[in-house]
């Protein structure tokens, strides 16, 4: 039995998103940022602005860059999947001292700066791994002397 090239791409995709969600977990983590938590002006601190900007990005580039044409598509799914969970820990656990919970529209807004960020990324990634873009294939684009 041949495999057929659709079960190649599935593949590709789950080790993608996965990699991209632990990325963007363990980041997290790393970095202490809590987007689902407000205490003030604090709030907004660098490991705010890298975990909302920059690590968004790095996983769109890395989905897009294992996945191929289309990641730019794939890559907003991660970090929707870790902000939902973040979310959902946040509210089933008591608030730590001076934190209060963002309200679901700011918490919205963020989450859609964040999709944003990853998509970006993706075609980033896409252009890495094209080496052009749109939809022409390279060899149609640039002609062999």
């Amino acid at each position: 039995m041949s495999k057929r090239p659709q079960d190649d791409r599935l593949l590709k995709g789950f080790i993608a998103f996965g990699i991209a969600a632990a990325l963007l977990h363990f980041g997290d983590l790393l970095l202490d940022s809590h987007i689902e938590l407000f205490n003030g002006i604090a709030y907004f601190s660098f490991s705010w602005i890298t975990a909302v900007f920059f690590l968004p990005f790095i996983s769109g580039i890395i989905v897009a860059y294992i996945f191929g044409g289309g990641g730019k598509w794939l890559a907003v799914f991660p970090p929707l999947l870790v902000r939902v969970m973040a979310l959902y820990q946040v509210t089933n656990s008591p608030l730590p001292d001076h934190m209060s919970r963002e309200p679901v529209g700011w918490w919205g807004f963020f989450l859609i700066l964040i999709m944003e960020s990853a998509m970006i990324g993706g075609v980033v990634g896409e252009v890495i791994n094209k080496r052009t873009y749109g939809r022409r294939a390279k060899n149609v684009v640039y002609k062999k002397n």
